[in-house]
């Protein structure tokens, strides 16, 4: 069985540095860095944002979901 790691992607827009789960080709938005870690990719994103003087949005993250 996969079993697929999540991933998270910084990206660059017009707006500002955008964090999301996963990594898709979006129009407008250039990936600057890829990891299986949210705590490096948001490490990453806190520092590419403040190095452009931009804003930070964390768009949404997957719900974890236990089971018993």
């Amino acid at each position: 069985m996969l079993i697929q790691q999540p991933i998270f992607t910084v990206y660059l827009t017009s707006q500002g540095i955008e964090l999301h789960p996963g990594c898709e080709d979006y129009p407008y938005r250039q990936a600057l860095h890829s990891c299986k870690s949210f705590e490096l990719a948001y490490e990453f994103a806190q520092m590419a944002a403040a190095c452009r003087n931009l804003p930070l949005q964390i768009k949404q993250l997957p719900t974890v979901v236990s089971g018993a």
